[in-house]
């Protein structure tokens, strides 16, 4: 985690980072990416379990989206939920995952995968956009740093993370600590 403390500060430094993501999201060129970019920062995923994602990993229950995470380090899924009142979801997320269900039906092979390009593709994108200040993982460190600071404890943190180790963890509620001291007024 180390070396992604400079992402964290940057991205805890901004009064809202959700306007800045945004702003991100609107500077890419497809629905695809901009769905990328939504989901990197709603769910903290890894690139890689971003790429393994189907449609029918991504459910409508009730007023929520859940979305099922195949996690490839440790091979086990885990569900995280989202209101649908995200505008995130209700304007990047949800109408690319009707598309891709839409143009999918039939198609032998695609598996009705979400993203299926190289991740490389996706990096790319993503710093390009970002005025080369981000990578996907940014967002798993902001999220994770986020959930800490909301209260989330050892085991939801490993759960959302997707891992089986405590002391994956601890870094965050350690660093949540000292990020907000030193950004507690900008932090909204």
């Amino acid at each position: 985690m180390p070396k992604y403390l400079k992402d964290l500060e940057f991205l805890y430094r901004l009064e809202q980072p959700s306007l800045y993501i945004q702003t991100i999201i609107l500077r890419a060129h497809s629905q695809e990416h901009r769905c990328y970019i939504a989901l990197l920062y709603l769910t903290g995923a890894r690139p890689s379990e971003l790429q393994r994602l189907r449609v029918g990993d991504c459910k409508v229950i009730g007023e929520e989206l859940a979305i099922t995470i195949p996690t490839t380090k440790r091979g086990f899924t885990r569900t995280v939920k989202f209101t649908l009142e995200s505008p995130f979801l209700r304007t990047h997320v949800l109408p690319y995952i009707s598309y891709v269900e839409a143009s999918s039906q039939g198609e032998i092979g695609h598996e009705n995968r979400l993203f299926l390009k190289d991740i490389s593709t996706y990096k790319k994108m993503l710093y390009k956009v970002s005025d080369k200040t981000l990578t996907p993982y940014s967002f798993r460190h902001h999220r994770m740093t986020a959930l800490a600071h909301l209260g989330a404890n050892e085991q939801e943190l490993k759960y959302w993370k997707g891992s089986k180790s405590t002391s994956s963890v601890e870094p965050y509620i350690h660093r949540s600590g000292i990020m907000i001291e030193k950004y507690k007024d900008k932090i909204k």
